[in-house]
C-alpha cells in the first residue's frame, strides 16, 4: 500500500488563527484522495521559521527524514507540500542536498501549488526539472532574506527614535503601556514595582532566591507572581540581572544561525528608573557571593563560613561533618576524608573557627579600616577607547586596501576585526567593573555592618536564622576565603586594605594559631614585653585554643 505524507508549515504562531492549516490540508487530502492514497497528516511544524533550518534539524521534518532513514518509510512514498517554500527558505546550497537525499532514497515529492511532482525517474529523464527545483528555492530564500532586512531595518529605525517614543507594547511585568492625549507612554505599576524592589532588598539582606520565592508565595507577605501561578527562583535570578529595572531599554535580532543577540547599544532611560544602580550592583554582589555557599542545612544553624573554607595544606574544600548533639558539626578537608593524601587530620569544631574568625573581624584591635588606592590592573577604560578608536582608523585603511584587490590586506583585516572583539569585550567588562566598584559600600560602611549585625546576634541569640544569613553575607563580602591548617586559622582578604594607617598585603593573613612551639614563643616574648607595651594588631589577632564567642 502506497502512503503519502503531508507536511504543514507555516512561520507564525497566530496564523493559526488565519486559513494557512486548512488549506493546506484540504488541498493534500484532495490530491491524495484523487490518486487513491492513504494520507499521513500528522507532520506539521506551526509557527516553525523556514528561513535558518530549524524544520529540517529539530522540527517535523527531520523526523520524516530519521523515518526514510530508518526504512520505516517505504521507497515510492510520496512527500506532499503546498510549495517548496513549506519545506525550507534557506540558501540553496544548504537546502539542495537535503532534497536530493529524499529523492534519492526514493520519496517523490510533491509541490501542489505548481503542479510538481520531483522523483529519480523524472530527474533522470527531464532535469529541466531539477532547475525548476533550484529556481523555486532560490526566489524563497530571496523572499524571506528581503523580509528579514527589511524588519532589521525597521527595527534599527525604531531604536533610533525609542528615546523619544515607544516602539513595542512588549515591557517588563512591572510597567505598562498606556495611552495619554493620543501619545503611548510607559508607566509604572506601582504595586509590581513594590514587589521588584522587595526582592532587591532582600537579596542584599542575604537571602536567596529559594528563600524569597517561599516568603512571596506563602506567609504574611505572600505576593501575586508576575507570570506563573507561582513565582519561581528562576525567575528571581533572571528579575536581578534584569538590566530593565535601571530604566534599560536593549533591542535584539536573530544572526545568522538563529541565535539571539543584542542589536546595538542599550538605550539608557527608555522605561522609568524603578532601582538605582547602587541598589542593583549591591543586589546582584550578593546574589553571586551567595553562589560560593554551600547548599541548604535544613534546620540546624546556617554556618557562617560555608563555601569559603578551605584547607590550607592541599586547598581543598573543607566537607562539614555533623555527628549529631554530642559530636557536634566540624569541618574536615574533603580531600583527606576521600581517602586523597593531605597531611591535614585536624577536625576544626566549627563554632570555635567561627568565633575565631567572627571575633577577630570585628575587633578593634584592627583599627579604623579606610579604602586603598585602587590598584590598576590592565588598560584603564580611557585607555581601551584610545585603542578602540586607533584600531577602527586601521581597520577602515585596511578595508580601503580590500576593495583594491590586496590580497595580504584580507587577511590583517580579519585579524584587526578579531582584536576589535576582543578590545570592545575587555571594554565592557571594565565599565561594568566600574560601575560595580562605584556601588560597592566602603570600609566603613561594611565594618559598621558588621558590627551591628554582630550585637544583633549576641542579643538574640546565636541561632538566629536572619540574623546567622546576614553575618555569612558580610563575612563573605570581607573574606575571600577561610583557611583551615593543622593548627592555624587564616584568611584572604577580598580586597587590599588600610588598617591602622599600615597597608596589609592581599596576602594570607593568620590569626589563630595553637602548635605549643608558637604559644611557647608567645609566652617568652610576654614574659620580656615591658607592660605598658600593648602590642600591635597582629599579637593581638592571636588567641587559644577557643575564641572568643559571636557575641
Amino acid at each position: 500500500m502506497t502512503l503519502a505524507y503531508s507536511y504543514i508549515r507555516f512561520s507564525r504562531p497566530e496564523q493559526m488563527r488565519g486559513d494557512s492549516l486548512r488549506r493546506q490540508l484540504e488541498k493534500a487530502r484532495a490530491w491524495a484522495a484523487e490518486r487513491g492514497l492513504v494520507l499521513d497528516d500528522s507532520l506539521r511544524d506551526l509557527g516553525v521559521s523556514a528561513y535558518r533550518g530549524k524544520q529540517r534539524t529539530e522540527g517535523a521534518l527531520s523526523r520524516f527524514l530519521e523515518l526514510v532513514n530508518n526504512g520505516k518509510i517505504p521507497r515510492g512514498s510520496y512527500l506532499i507540500v503546498e510549495s517548496l517554500d513549506r519545506v525550507s527558505r534557506e540558501k540553496v546550497r544548504e537546502i539542495q542536498p537535503f532534497f536530493l537525499h529524499l529523492i534519492n532514497a526514493g520519496i517523490t515529492i510533491v509541490t501542489l501549488a505548481d503542479g510538481q511532482e520531483y522523483s529519480a525517474e523524472r530527474i533522470d529523464k527531464d532535469s529541466s526539472s531539477l532547475f525548476i527545483s533550484l529556481i523555486v528555492m532560490t526566489r524563497a530564500h530571496e523572499e524571506s532574506r528581503i523580509k528579514s532586512q527589511r524588519i532589521s531595518e525597521a527595527w534599527s529605525n525604531k531604536r533610533a527614535r525609542a528615546a523619544q517614543k515607544v516602539v513595542t507594547g512588549r515591557v517588563p511585568a512591572w510597567l505598562t503601556v498606556v495611552v495619554k492625549d493620543g501619545v503611548k507612554v510607559i508607566q509604572e505599576v506601582p504595586e509590581r514595582v513594590r514587589v521588584v524592589k522587595r526582592i532587591f532588598a532582600e537579596s542584599i539582606a542575604g537571602r536567596g532566591k529559594y528563600v524569597i520565592c517561599r516568603d512571596l508565595n506563602a506567609g504574611s507577605g505572600k505576593e501575586p507572581a508576575f507570570q506563573a501561578e507561582a513565582w519561581q527562583p528562576s525567575y528571581i535570578k533572571k528579575l536581578l540581572g534584569n538590566r530593565s529595572v535601571l530604566g534599560e531599554f536593549q533591542a535584539y535580532r536573530r544572526d545568522e544561525q538563529g541565535i539571539r543577540v543584542p542589536a546595538g547599544d542599550p538605550i539608557p532611560n527608555y522605561y522609568p528608573v524603578v532601582i538605582n544602580e547602587v541598589t542593583f550592583h549591591r543586589a546582584n554582589a550578593a546574589r553571586e557571593r551567595r553562589t560560593h555557599a554551600g547548599g541548604r542545612h535544613g534546620e540546624t544553624k546556617i554556618p557562617l563560613l560555608q563555601g569559603i573554607v578551605r584547607c590550607a595544606a592541599c586547598g581543598a574544600r573543607m566537607a562539614l561533618l555533623n555527628k549529631g548533639e554530642r559530636g557536634g558539626r566540624s569541618y574536615t578537608c574533603s580531600d583527606r576524608r576521600r581517602g586523597i593524601h593531605c597531611h591535614n587530620e585536624r577536625n576544626w569544631p566549627v563554632a570555635q573557627v567561627e568565633d575565631i574568625v567572627v571575633a577577630h573581624l570585628g575587633s578593634q584591635a584592627l583599627g579604623d579600616v579606610t579604602e586603598p588606592e585602587p590598584m590598576q590592573e590592565g588598560p584603564s577604560h580611557a585607555d581601551l577607547e584610545l585603542l578602540i578608536e586607533a584600531e577602527t582608523a586601521a581597520q577602515q585603511n585596511l578595508l580601503d586596501l580590500v576593495m583594491e584587490g590586496h590580497a595580504a590586506a584580507k587577511e590583517r583585516y580579519r585579524s584587526s576585526e578579531a582584536k576589535l572583539k576582543v578590545l570592545r569585550t575587555q571594554l565592557a567588562t571594565t565599565r561594568k567593573a566600574q560601575r560595580r566598584q562605584a556601588s560597592e559600600p566602603s570600609w566603613a560602611e561594611r565594618r559598621a555592618r558588621f558590627d551591628s549585625i554582630r550585637s544583633q546576634l549576641a542579643d538574640a541569640g546565636n541561632g538566629d536564622r536572619e540574623l546567622r544569613t546576614a553575618m555569612a553575607q558580610e563575612i563573605r563580602g570581607l573574606l575571600e576565603k577561610v583557611l583551615l591548617g593543622p593548627t592555624q586559622v587564616s584568611y584572604v582578604r577580598r580586597k587590599a586594605m588600610i588598617m591602622a594607617g599600615i597597608a596589609a598585603p592581599r596576602g594570607v593573613v593568620t590569626i589563630f594559631d595553637d602548635d605549643p612551639r608558637h604559644l611557647a614563643m608567645l609566652a617568652d616574648e610576654d614574659a620580656n614585653r615591658p607592660s605598658e607595651d600593648q602590642g600591635d594588631v597582629t599579637r593581638l589577632s592571636l588567641g587559644g585554643r577557643r575564641g572568643p564567642g559571636v557575641g
